[in-house]
């Protein structure tokens, strides 16, 4: 039998912190959650407006295999976006 071998368990050296940081208080912290701000915008995008667009089914049905027939694959929205921009553009508008 081979002899048995003893290990020693010691503790996780600590390492002191190098800077305390300093707790705020409860009237700084309740200061930032009521300060509040404003939604991040990016510089370039422009702003826009949701449109409910109520349409007979089969028209809509006319869309939807013309949005399947592009290449590259495109979504509805864009779709219907390009050609309300396509037909400003022919009345110029």
């Amino acid at each position: 039998m081979p002899p048995k071998s003893t290990t020693t368990i010691t503790r996780k050296p600590q390492v002191p912190p190098t800077v305390i940081a300093q707790q705020p208080s409860e009237a700084d912290i309740r200061r930032v959650i009521h300060k509040g701000g404003s939604v991040a915008q990016s510089e370039t995008s422009s702003a826009t407006a949701v449109v409910n667009l109520r349409t007979p089914i089969e028209v809509l049905a006319r869309i939807d295999r013309a949005v399947a027939a592009r290449q590259p694959k495109t979504s509805r929205h864009y779709w219907l976006l390009e050609a309300v921009l396509e037909k400003l553009e022919r009345e110029e508008f």
